[in-house]
């Protein structure tokens, strides 16, 4: 595979937000959080975008996964040879491609359902998007927890029994487990003060 080709690529791309007013919610306006963002990325090639709060960052993060859709511009996704415009792919299409790109939010806290034990956390994209046995599944779930320097025997804990640092690290651990072509840090220097022992 040459490490030269390209793993994403994003071009021209906007997102704006409505503003809503009125009793009928009439759309009065418009918030442009991205405008014009252009970038490519390629394999195992590490690129950072820096800029100071509520620039747009984790906004652009989350338009690369589709969480939040863009309003114009095109997000190309290359896998397996075949190239794929994030933002004009069938839901089916989005849903096969969701594994291999994957995303570490800011805030581990809400990014984690307090109602699931990390078991669950870990185990339930292993049993969704991998073909793996229940033993296979646990195998995974634990070497992942010891690369991240959790302790495997916590994993049926809540994630509020753990601390902040933990959390993040259960989280990077989910993000990690199905192996993605593509990983999204949202603020990776907290995330690496958090591991720094690790990775």
């Amino acid at each position: 595979m040459n490490k030269k080709e390209s793993i994403l690529k994003v071009e021209n791309l906007k997102v704006y937000f409505p503003v809503y007013s009125g009793f009928f919610r009439k759309v009065t306006g418009y918030i442009r959080a991205l405008e014009k963002v252009s970038f490519e990325i390629k394999r195992e090639e590490v690129v950072g975008i820096v800029g100071e709060s509520g620039c747009g960052k984790s906004t652009l993060l989350k338009s690369i996964t589709m969480l939040v859709p863009p309003t114009e511009g095109k997000i190309v996704f290359s896998y397996n040879k075949n190239s794929y415009v994030l933002n004009e792919v069938t839901y089916r299409e989005l849903v096969e491609l969701r594994p291999f790109i994957q995303i570490v939010f800011q805030d581990p806290f809400s990014s984690l359902n307090p109602r699931m034990r990390v078991w669950n956390l870990l185990s339930e994209p292993l049993q969704l998007h991998a073909s793996l046995s229940r033993q296979d599944v646990k195998e995974r779930v634990e070497e992942i927890l010891v690369s991240v320097g959790l302790d495997p025997s916590h994993v049926y804990r809540f994630p509020h029994q753990f601390s902040g640092g933990e959390r993040q690290r259960i989280a990077i651990a989910r993000a990690l487990i199905l192996r993605p072509s593509l990983l999204l840090l949202d603020e990776p220097t907290s995330l690496m003060y958090h591991c720094r022992h690790r990775f």
